[in-house]
């Protein structure tokens, strides 16, 4: 099963849950992929409870909430 980070994007909403603290809903502000990889290393998020910017491991993501509504496939293939 692919890990939810993979495919964090800015504007989606997180639920972020970090090591021995309460899980909390975040915006993701910003993302960056690694030097060998595209894949997060790097997030930074505004908590929504208080509005606090923060950097998270993109581990700690649980669930994602798309920015935008994930694309349709084009009605001609979807028939097939």
């Amino acid at each position: 099963m692919r890990p939810i980070f993979l495919d964090v994007q800015v504007g989606d909403v997180v639920a972020v849950n970090p090591p021995r603290e309460k899980a909390y809903l975040a915006q993701v502000l910003y993302v960056e992929g690694g030097a060998r990889t595209s894949d997060p290393n790097f997030v930074q998020v505004c908590r929504e409870l208080d509005c606090h910017v923060m950097n998270i491991c993109p581990s700690w993501i649980i669930e994602r909430l798309p920015y935008r509504p994930e694309p349709e496939p084009p009605q001609h293939l979807a028939r097939r």
